[in-house]
Formats: structure tokens, C-alpha cells, sequence
């Protein structure tokens, strides 16, 4: 019996199955890098993109405010039962549905319930009619000619008038992005995580951050070499393994060189920064072993998670290791460990708190 218990243990053993997956799981993420203010009050905002699958881009951001005119009511259609309901004619004209007080509609005597035949001498039929006339045919300040009808207790109908209607102004944005991608190394991203863009010193000078060639942190991989050195997006790349670079494609040539590791010095909103990275890592491997009923064991780069026994028979354990963006130089990471004889201890680390658990009913919890 010994001999047959034996044998079906390094039968599951062998039959464990382990598999790789080669590409990195597509992950984007964005930060400022500057705002400027034209003399005519338009806004530029400029943000970097990291995409660790399509690449970094720089998204220009353009918002404009101008005055637009402003009535302070709305409309809806005359359908054929509105138009049943109130013996009117369909689609001729828009029903008056709400006015803001104090408003250039209030103040101008309209009313909800009145028709709105013609606006500045466009015939109406429709709410989206209505919409396109108020945006390209009035102005603000500038008085238009209404055509109304009136409903008629005393008449037994609806009366016709014209009033004249000044619009007010109303303050809007109007925003329109433009994307741009930027040159970046590949090799740089396999072999330590860091997404290194190339931002031309013309590009530079526009966004508002220099006057020369930079080599830009777009983005850090969460859980790798890089990001546990402390290097993050936003930071500039002054040097590499003691040679200024200005470039993407100068560090990559670095890399290539072979020296096994990368010495850089970086200043970025974090302040200043020195980190080794060494560039032997295989960022874009996925490890998975799976010994049936023993062992479960999932890992990538930022994240592992492993299993014994879990749930079979009430003993085992399950442990749970997770990185993600860290808004410092520290890595941000969590963790959790459940151990389970006849009952549950678990606890998790984080930057932000710590939480323990023990037999399911007593939970300790700290916040940082």
C-alpha cells in the first residue's frame, strides 16, 4: 500500500504542468507634462500616453473658451400627438417645454406651453432645427425676431405674435486632442520594464519642458527591475552607465554594449535619482504549474499567486503577491497569506494599511 501511495505521488509530481506565454499584458497609463496659456486664454495641456504594446505618445490637449448664446429654455418636437392633443398642424414649429427665470427667454415674455413658429427669420420644424439655428444664426447681445403662438382661452385657439429676443452669453469649453506617438526601445522594455520615449528638442520647447533632446520615462512596468529601483513615469534620463544621453536609441545602445546592467541618473517630480537596473530580466514571461489536488502556482511579473491544499482538506494555505503604480520612489505592493487548519489566519501588507485576520471573526486593522 506504501509502494502504491508512493507511486501515485511522483506520478501527480510528473504529471505537473508548467507553461510559458511569451508577450506583455497591455497596460496604459498617463501623466502630465505640462500646461501653457496663450494671450488669447486658450489652454494647451500636454500629457504622455504609455502603452507598453503600441508605444508612448504625447497628447496635445487644446481647449478654447468662447462666449456662446445662451436663450434659457428648452424645447421639444410637435409630433402628431402633440400636435392631435393641442390642434396644432405637425411639425410645424417647436413646443416651449421649460424657462429658466432670469433668463433672456423669461425676460422676453416666452412662456412653457407657446409654439416657436420662426426664429431670426428661420422657419421651424424640429429640436435639432432649433439647436443649429440658436448655435450658427444668433450672438450674444444681439437682438433676434421671434414668431410665436399663443394659446387663446378667449378665442377658443392660438394667437400669433412677434417679440424680439437679445441673447445672453454663456462662458463654454471647447476642447480638440491631438495625438502624437514617440520613438521608444523595445529591447529597453523587455529586458528591464522601463518604456524609455525619445521627445525631439522642438517638441521639447513647445510643450514647455526644454530647449533639448530628452529621454523620457513614459512608463515603468509594475513589479520589475526598473520599478523597483524607484524609477517612475516622468522622470528624465540625465545619464547612462556614466555617459549623458538624450535619447531612447542612446540608452538602448548602451544596453547592447553588454555590460549586464544599466547605471542611470534621473530627475523628474520626484526630485533626483540614481538606480542600477540590471537587464537580464524576462519581463514578458508568464509561469503557470499546476500539480493536480497539490500545488497551484500562477506568477508574472506583477503579480504571483500560489495554493497548497487549498480547500480540500481544510488544510493548506493560499499566498497572494501583487505590485502596482506607486506614486514615490518605494514600490507599492500587496500581499496576503491564508493558512487553514480548521480555521482561517490571513493577513495583508500594503503601503496604505495592514489587515490581519484570524479564524474568520477577529480582524486587526491599521492604517499608515
Amino acid at each position: 500500500m506504501r509502494h502504491l501511495l508512493l507511486t501515485l505521488l511522483c506520478t501527480t509530481l510528473l504529471t505537473a504542468c508548467v507553461e510559458t506565454h511569451i508577450g506583455v499584458r497591455s497596460t496604459s497609463d498617463t501623466f502630465d507634462l505640462g500646461e501653457v496659456t496663450a494671450e488669447d486664454g486658450t489652454r494647451i495641456q500636454h500629457r504622455v500616453q504609455a502603452d507598453f504594446e503600441a508605444g508612448p505618445a504625447l497628447i496635445r490637449r487644446r481647449t478654447e473658451s468662447r462666449d456662446v448664446p445662451y436663450l434659457g429654455l428648452n424645447v421639444r418636437a410637435i409630433d402628431r400627438s402633440v400636435a392631435n392633443a393641442r390642434g396644432l398642424e405637425a411639425w410645424k414649429g417647436v413646443l416651449v417645454s421649460s424657462v429658466t427665470d432670469g433668463t433672456a427667454a423669461a425676460t422676453a415674455g416666452l412662456r412653457v406651453g407657446q409654439v416657436l413658429l420662426s426664429l431670426d427669420g428661420v422657419v421651424l420644424s424640429g429640436v435639432d432645427q432649433f439647436r443649429d439655428v440658436v448655435a450658427s444664426d444668433l450672438a450674444p447681445g444681439v437682438p433676434c425676431v421671434v414668431a410665436r403662438l399663443i394659446a387663446s382661452e378667449s378665442e377658443g385657439g392660438w394667437l400669433r405674435d412677434e417679440l424680439e429676443l437679445t441673447p445672453a452669453a454663456r462662458r463654454v469649453d471647447e476642447a480638440a486632442t491631438e495625438r502624437t506617438a514617440l520613438a521608444w526601445s523595445k529591447e529597453l522594455l523587455r529586458r528591464t520594464g522601463l518604456q524609455l520615449a525619445s521627445v525631439p528638442a522642438e517638441m521639447a520647447h513647445t510643450v514647455g519642458v526644454g530647449d533639448v533632446d530628452l529621454a523620457l520615462v513614459a512608463g515603468v512596468i509594475s513589479g520589475s527591475r526598473a520599478y523597483n529601483e524607484g524609477l517612475r513615469a516622468g522622470d528624465r534620463v540625465l545619464r547612462c552607465n556614466g555617459q549623458a544621453v538624450a535619447s531612447a536609441a542612446e540608452v538602448e545602445r548602451l544596453l547592447r554594449a553588454g555590460s549586464g546592467r544599466l547605471e542611470l541618473a534621473v530627475t523628474g517630480p520626484l526630485g533626483d535619482h540614481t538606480a542600477t537596473v540590471r537587464t537580464d530580466e524576462r519581463l514578458d514571461r508568464r509561469r503557470s504549474l499546476n500539480i493536480p489536488i497539490i500545488v497551484e502556482h500562477q506568477s508574472t511579473v506583477a503579480r504571483s499567486s500560489t495554493s497548497f491544499l487549498d480547500f480540500i482538506f481544510q488544510f493548506g494555505f493560499n499566498h497572494d503577491w501583487s505590485a502596482y503604480p506607486s506614486a514615490t520612489r518605494e514600490p507599492a505592493t500587496r500581499s496576503s497569506l491564508s493558512i487553514l487548519p480548521f480555521g482561517m489566519f490571513e493577513f495583508e501588507r500594503s503601503p496604505e494599511e495592514r489587515r490581519t485576520t484570524l479564524f474568520w471573526w477577529i480582524t486587526f486593522r491599521s492604517r499608515r
